[in-house]
């Protein structure tokens, strides 16, 4: 049996007659799995209730982020002489020269998009290299600015 990503997938098929969309469930854990798009390999989480779920996902998330460490500004973000001034500095660009394009934290590309159109509250996702998405307080995306010595010039 196929299963579509997002659908739920039996551990042990269930043997009850009738469709399994109209069977009713009892919720007794809840499983979290990430897997690895790269290599197939993967971790899960198991709570008795989704709240538990949420709580993991925090906690692995901070472990990803305590993982990456500090990155350096500018990230991957593109750094290109402001087109206003040719690099000598305007009010546009702040008197820097140049111009910040944030980028995607994955592979680099400045083709992404609000998750909800209109601000990275609910993250980004890459539009067109690799359809990565984010949060708004990953240190790749965080250390996306000028560096100091840029801002001060």
């Amino acid at each position: 049996m196929e299963w579509e990503e997002n659908e739920a997938m039996p551990i042990k098929e269930c043997d009850c007659p009738g469709p399994m969309e109209q069977k009713r469930w009892a919720i007794t854990n809840a499983i979290l799995v990430y897997t690895c798009p790269h290599c197939g390999g993967g971790i899960a989480a198991i709570a008795d209730y989704i709240h538990g779920i949420e709580r993991r996902i925090v906690e692995m998330k901070a472990d990803l982020y305590q993982q990456l460490g500090n990155v350096l500004p500018p990230g991957k973000a593109v750094l290109t002489a402001c087109d206003d001034c040719q690099g000598q500095g305007c009010a546009y660009c702040g008197e820097t020269g140049q111009r910040l394009w944030k980028a995607c934290p994955k592979c680099g590309d400045i083709g992404f998009d609000f998750i909800n159109g209109r601000n990275e509250t609910d993250g980004m996702v890459c539009q067109i290299a690799c359809g990565f998405t984010w949060a708004a307080d990953d240190p790749r995306w965080l250390a996306q600015r000028l560096p100091v010595t840029i801002q001060a010039a």
